[in-house]
């Protein structure tokens, strides 16, 4: 009976050859899949999984595989956020035979982080890249099914942001000074995540056309990996004339927001700045995402002044229309409009 079994961290094959009569071991990959593919097109048979029942995978062994590829195709902050799991992962299942784990050990380690009074919403980050690991683990064949179904906790919702009304972004403008102004300006008009501004250099804006594109640079992609564009009004564009003017006398650098040494501006030294400017604006919530609020508050402005999803969509760079519709939210004024549609 052909069969597939693990002999350290590759994966070997073993069947009778039609011809020679003659039982052949031999190595056939790094992962289960390349082992069943290779033994599927030698045989023509649906292979058995040989000695599975008595082999140990190593929790590190299936976290490793799936850190590596991550580290190869994810953006540098899912692998941050990743990197800093990891440590919480290994501490708690290193050693441990994964197809040997039970719902009673994540709970242990849910307890555990509870007694640190970490909140559910972080668990549930810890819990979210557990679950990819094993998945990812099933994908490349290193696991037939996974071990156990992982369950997230009930975290409370996330909180509805208010929306900044054009007087409120026009206060943050009167107390910022550039390039921390010219910052605020393009997020308010643009909607553009933080890092998509910083990475912004003057190619990216079309003088003539009045838009500015959204496009990957050397070592640094978008969130949603596709190149858009937004047209501006004419006072981003003179206002992004005199920056440009300025940088003209200062130094050359293709960023339009950028440092001493010409390179692209880091997003804390900017939030730390922006925290200043809502501060002096009045505007300062604790724990409320600064240009995120702003981004928040121009989709649903967008929206509410009945501007279509799908194009609401493109420039926000929202991959799904339903993540944009998440942005949807009524006001007073939109409330008393559907009433006056709705009376007889």
């Amino acid at each position: 009976m052909p069969s597939v079994y693990r002999r350290g961290n590759r994966y070997w094959i073993k069947y009778r050859d039609q011809r020679t009569e003659k039982l052949v071991r031999r190595c056939a990959g790094s992962t289960r899949l390349e082992a069943l593919t290779a033994l599927q097109r030698i045989t023509g048979k649906e292979p058995t999984m040989g000695d599975q029942s008595g082999e140990k995978i190593l929790f590190e062994t299936v976290w490793d595989s799936y850190f590596s590829n991550l580290r190869t195709r994810a953006k540098q902050w899912s692998i941050n956020g990743a990197r800093s799991v990891s440590t919480r992962l290994l501490d708690t299942f290193s050693g441990r035979d994964v197809l040997g784990l039970k719902p009673k050990d994540i709970n242990v380690f849910i307890q555990h982080r509870q007694k640190q009074g970490v909140k559910s919403k972080t668990i549930n980050n810890d819990l979210t890249y557990l679950r990819a690991a094993l998945k990812y683990a099933v994908e490349t064949g290193l696991l037939e099914t996974p071990p156990l179904r992982i369950k997230l906790l009930r975290a409370p919702r996330k909180r509805v942001l208010p929306i900044l009304s054009a007087e409120d972004i026009q206060n943050l403008l009167d107390h910022a000074r550039d390039p921390y102004h010219g910052i605020l300006l393009i997020s308010a008009h643009t909607g553009f995540r933080l890092g998509e501004t910083l990475h912004l250099t003057w190619d990216d804006v079309f003088w003539d056309e009045g838009k500015i594109a959204v496009r990957a640079k050397r070592g640094w992609e978008a969130k949603s990996y596709e190149e858009r564009f937004v047209y501006v009004t004419k006072t981003v564009i003179k206002d992004l004339r005199k920056l440009r003017m300025k940088s003209l006398r200062k130094d050359a650098s293709d960023y339009i927001f950028s440092t001493r040494t010409g390179n692209s501006i880091q997003e804390n030294n900017v939030c730390r700045e922006l925290r200043k400017v809502f501060k002096q604006a009045g505007l300062y919530q604790k724990g409320y995402p600064l240009t995120h609020w702003i981004r928040h508050s121009v989709c649903s402005r967008l929206l509410g002044g009945g501007i279509d999803v799908e194009t609401v969509r493109q420039m926000m760079g929202h991959s799904q229309a339903s993540t944009t519709l998440l942005y949807a939210q009524s006001s007073n004024e939109r409330m008393k409009r559907a009433s006056e549609i709705l009376s007889l």
